[in-house]
This record gives C-alpha cells, structure tokens and sequence, in this order.
C-alpha cells in the first residue's frame, strides 16, 4: 500500500552552464590535461511523510469499541450456520454500503468508496461526553480501515480537488449527517475513514482514532466494548445524587396508602435504596463486553465484565461474595434429568448478608396486611416465609424439561376445553429443584407455606380483597405420595379453578360458556443427604423425573450421561447451565397446533408453515447454550463476569429459521 506524503515538492534537476562572449587568443602550449571526475549527481531532497506518532487520548472517554476484523467474524458465523462463503463478502460489502449510507449523505458516491473499505481491519467507535458541563448527548465518532489512502481518494474525488484540512487528513465534501475525513493513519492500514457528529467532535479525536487508537492492544476478542463508569461518575456524580434526594418521597407519594406506619416504612425504603445506589455509583469503574468467533465447536462466546474498585455497596458485596468457591459443577448437578432442555446450577448463599433486607421486607408485607385488617397471628405466618433457612455451603440445582401431552382429534366433544387442558399441561412442563441438604428444612417451609395458605384469617383476607375474583383463588390439599419417590416423600396438589375456555362463534356452533381446572402436582422427595422437589401438570411426568435423580437410579436417565455438556464438566464458575431454544419451538409449534385441532383448515398455510419450520429444525432447538458467571479479584479491583457459549448447531438452526421466516414474512407481503 502507498502512504500518502504531505508537502510534496517535485523534483527539480538542475543543469548548470555559464556562457559568455567569444575571446580569440592565441594558444598557449599545453601540459598535460587533467580531465576533472563528473560531479555526483545532487540527491532529492526526501519529503517528509504525515506525522503518525501517537497523540494523547482526548478527554473524557466514555464509551470505546472495536470490531477487530468484520469479514473474519461473518465468515466465521456463516460456516458455523452453513452460509456459503462466496455469499459473505458480497453481502457484507452491501451491508457496509447501506450503513454507510445512512451516516453520510450527499457529495460522496456511498458505493465507490465502500469498495475501499477494508473489511478485515478493525472498525473503532469512541463515544465521549461534550465538553460542555450542562447534560447533554454524548459525542459519537468512528473511523474504518481502508485499502490504499490513494484509491479512497479516487474513489470519492476523481478531480483531486479534496482539502486537505490538516497535514495526512482530507475532508469529504458536501456531506450531510456526518462530519468526515480521508486521514493517513498508523497500523493495519495505511489510510482510515474518520467520521463524527459534527465537526467539532471530528477535530478532537480525528487524530487520535487515526494514529493512537490503531495501535491500541485489546488482546484477542472479535469485538470489545467497554463503558468507563467512573468517567461519567466523575463529570455527574455529584447531580446525579441530587436527583436521588427525591427518591424516599417520590417512593412515598407513588405507593403510598395513606397508613402512617406503611408510608413511613416505604420512605425508609426509599433512603435505604437511594444510598445504595450511590455506593454502587462509585463502586463501578468500568463495564466491558467482549466477542469471539469460530469456525466450528464453540462458534461464539461472548463475555460481560463488571469491574468493582470498591465494594461499598450492598449488591456489589453480596454478588462478590466468598469467590473461592467458584469450581466445576457439584455431583448433585450431574443427577438431574437427562431429557433437561436447560439446568443450572448455584453456590449457597450467607442469610447474614440479606437480614437487613429480610427484615424491611417482613415489615413492609406487616404493615400492608395489619391495614388489609389481618390479625397478628396470620401475619407472621406469612411474614416468615420471607426467609433464607438453607446454609450457606447449600448448592442447589434447577432444571426444565417438556412434557408431550397429546392434543385430541379434531371433532372431539369438547374439544375446545381439552386442547386448552393439553396446552396448559405442555406449557408447563416439569421442574426439577434439587439442594444437597437433608430434607428436613425443605418440608418445614412447605408446611409453613401450605399453613399460611390454608389459614381461615389468610383466606376471608384475600377472598375480601379478590371480589368477584376470589373464585379463581387456587386450592391446595395433600396427597399420598408415589411409591417410587420413598419413604418420607410428600405431595400436594394445587388447583386452579373457574378457567374459561374460549368459544368462539362458528367453532361448531354457537358460542356456550364452560369452565375448566388447571392441576399443578408438587412432590417433594429425600435421597440420603440430599432433597428433590418436582412440579408440573402431569403427574405421571413430574414423579418419574424426580425417581431419575436418585442415586440409585443410574447415570443413564441423568445428565451424567450426555455428551454435549463437556464445557462445564472441568469449567470453574460460581454459577452456571445451559439452555436451548427447544422450549420456546415447542410451545408455539403446540400453539399452532392446537389452534388447528380447535378449527380444522382455519389456520393460514403461512402460520402452518412455521409450526413446520419449528419442528423440523436441523437439531430440534436443542443444542445447549452455556451460561457461567465468575468472579476474579484482584489487588486493584474484583471483576464479576458472565459468559455465553453458543455452538454450531445453534447456528445452524438459526439460519434453518431465518430461512423460513423470511419465506413467512414473503406470503404476508411484508418482505420481497
């Protein structure tokens, strides 16, 4: 690539004669003749070349992001979803051109000069505050690689009539929407596109995005983001705690019943979180987020970093807290069920550090009960569930599964209610919840709980305050528990009764009212040293999903068994899982299809036509997603970061999607 030179002089080559009048002489004998060596020819004076030293970071910086090579990170994603390659850059090439078009309008042909962008050198985003101390919006500038300073300058002024504002930077002319400049620059490129909101803000970091900013060492990641906190703290600190004075009384005025001892609580509330928010102000310096691609395996990761240089707040305590725990997975994670669509896992947490919090929450829920007219007694039984009764070494584990109730045939008496019932029971699926702590804390606060339901004085308090509603109010009453759960096991069953089922005109008649009742089934089940509690519509499903996680049960029906879980076998986190999207394909495809069951013929092809896409997805929606946060402390700060993996086959089904979405937008009209 050629580096454009300011102040280029041509080169002059000087001949030197002297000529004067002829003379006749007579010749003088001559000796010998001394020929005088050709002098040297006199070399070019060298140019010197645009200063591309660095400068020093402009004041102010809030916001800065890279994306260190566009073309590397689409390409990488496209052979993870199966895009051909051929297809990327074109496209990519098109996207850049529409961009550019929205920033810059005018005198500058938008696509010759995206054709000198260079879509494997990083594109960099700085956002700083206005140098005006009043509030107001940040300033926006980036700068994009391109492939020669000379073919941009072609590309935007065949003429050659560009001005050069400064030594090595060339302003675009007659462009609107955006302030830019052509500029030499260091680095990957030999040449940047800068551009700004304004002019203004073009002139103070134009440079620096152009000789400083390139040479920047941000590691490895595709992309990196990062929000200086502590910037912006320190410009509006002081006003944004002003505005917080307002907030006990704004808590009060807006919630407020008009009870002293309520009103007078909630405005205690309202200093407590106005501090708390103010100590956690000072307490972040920095948020950053980070992307990396690949071609195959885990095609992407992303990461969020909460820097803390202090930990004066609450919640930058609590989520900080004890970090050497942090490690792989505990044994109680890997005897969940195997069919799970998403498990997770968590450290136990210190009940010490929420007391204060406990105890402002009992007596907010007191004090809006004692004005319901509750009596004392039926108060503190449901005051004292507020609590945190497990230890704080207790790793608890939760995990997901669908249940595939099946729908009736069309026709079916009562079809409408049935596919309701069905719907109902697929939505909810099961639920696994398990704590490696003996069962006895787990069945005192579901007795407390149950009780407090149950008791008379609760009930005619939340009947009076339901109305005409309080015959949707849901029933709980005990049942045996199933053999295979052991001995000690517990069961309830929860009913929710009245549900309307809708009838609309021309389903088969006219329309008629009829009700029905949604079950829910909660189990509770011992296993040695630890406790499983399962819930869910079906109860056949929810029983046989907690019988897997017994110890006895065997590897085979349980997570151990799987083969895609590997990144978290050997992973050190304090709490982490995976997910998919099968849930969510499942559900709407169940939708659509009891939608159909209800009016046979009735539901457009289109809407067919995705219920078809959802269930024919190359790997059913089921690849995990992985999700993990950690914390790292350090001398200087504690780092709390959240990290997502998501791999191939995701990818592949998200292409599968876009396919057919665009085929469903297409037969709406909404699309080409």
């Amino acid at each position: 690539m050629r580096r454009a030179r300011s102040g280029l002089v041509p080169l002059l080559a000087v001949g030197l004669c002297a000529c004067g009048p002829v003379v006749a002489t007579t010749p003088t004998p001559a000796g010998p003749v001394e020929i005088a060596p050709p002098a040297a020819p006199t070399a070019p004076a060298k140019v010197a070349g645009p200063d591309l030293s660095a400068v020093e970071e402009p004041a102010d910086i809030v916001g800065f992001g890279r994306w260190r090579s566009p073309l590397t990170t689409v390409s990488n994603l496209a052979s993870c979803s199966g895009v051909a390659p051929v297809v990327v850059e074109v496209n990519a090439r098109a996207a850049v051109e529409e961009v550019l078009g929205d920033f810059i309008r005018g005198g500058v042909d938008v696509e010759k000069l995206s054709g000198v962008i260079a879509l494997d050198a990083p594109l960099d985003v700085l956002v700083t505050l206005d140098p005006d101390e009043r509030p107001r919006p940040p300033r926006v500038a980036f700068s994009l690689g391109l492939t020669s300073l000379d073919d941009a300058r072609i590309a935007v002024d065949r003429e050659g009539k560009m001005q050069e504002t400064s030594p090595g930077m060339w302003r675009l002319r007659n462009t609107r929407g955006a302030a830019c400049v052509i500029a030499a620059s260091a680095g990957a490129t030999s040449a940047r596109l800068v551009c700004a909101d304004r002019e203004k803000t073009l002139a103070a970091v134009a440079p620096y995005l152009a000789r400083s900013a390139p040479l920047l060492d941000l590691g490895g990641p595709d992309v990196h983001v990062e929000a200086r906190i502590a910037t912006l703290e320190k410009r509006y600190g002081m006003a944004f705690r002003k505005m917080l004075r307002v907030l006990p009384d704004s808590l009060s005025a807006e919630l407020g019943t008009g009870n002293a001892r309520f009103d007078g609580l909630l405005f205690e509330s309202g200093v407590a979180l106005q501090g708390e928010v103010s100590n956690l102000l000072a307490d972040v310096q920095r948020v950053q987020v980070e992307a990396k691609s690949a071609s195959s395996g885990t095609c992407l990761r992303a990461t969020a970093d909460l820097d803390l240089g202090t930990k004066t707040s609450w919640l930058a305590q609590t989520l900080t807290d004890r970090p050497d725990r942090s490690g792989p997975p505990p044994a109680l994670y890997w005897r969940q069920p195997k069919d799970a669509d998403l498990a997770f896992y968590g450290r136990g947490v210190d009940a010490a550090q929420f007391t204060g919090l406990i105890a402002r929450m009992r007596s907010l829920l007191d004090a809006s009960l004692n004005e319901a007219g509750m009596s004392s007694g039926d108060r503190k039984k449901i005051t004292d569930l507020i609590a945190l009764p497990y230890g704080k070494d207790t790793s608890t584990v939760v995990s997901h599964g669908a249940v595939g109730a099946a729908y009736p045939q069309a026709g079916t008496k009562d079809v409408e209610k049935k596919v309701i019932e069905a719907g109902f029971t697929r939505m909810m699926g099961w639920t696994v919840i398990g704590m490696d702590e003996g069962p006895a804390t787990a069945k005192a606060q579901l007795k407390a709980l149950v009780d407090a339901y149950k008791a008379a004085g609760v009930q005619a308090t939340m009947k009076k305050a339901a109305g005409s509603e309080a015959k949707y109010l849901p029933t709980v009453k005990s049942q045996r528990a199933p053999a295979s759960l052991g001995a000690g096991a517990e069961a309830l069953e929860i009913t929710f009764p009245n549900i309307e089922v809708p009838n609309p005109a021309g389903y088969g008649g006219p329309p008629r009212k009829q009700t029905t009742s949604f079950k829910v089934h909660l189990m509770l089940m011992s296993d040695a040293d630890t406790t499983w509690i399962g819930f869910g519509a079906d109860k056949s499903e929810v029983e046989k999903h907690l019988a897997a996680t017994r110890s006895s049960a065997g590897d085979a029906g349980q997570l151990a068994s799987r083969s895609d879980l590997g990144p978290l076998r050997d992973g050190k986190q304090m709490f982490a899982g995976f997910l998919s999207g099968a849930p969510f394909s499942q559900r709407m495809s169940s939708f659509i299809t009891g939608l159909e069951t209800v009016e046979p013929g009735g539901t457009p092809g289109y809407i067919q036509g995705l219920s078809q896409a959802l269930t024919s997805l190359p790997n059913g929606a089921k690849t995990p997603l992985f999700l993990s946060t950690n914390v790292t402390p350090s001398p200087s700060s504690t780092r709390l970061s959240l990290a997502i993996d998501v791999q191939k086959g995701t990818f592949e089904d998200a292409k599968s999607l876009v396919l057919s979405a665009y085929s469903f937008f297409a037969r709406m009209g909404i699309v080409p």
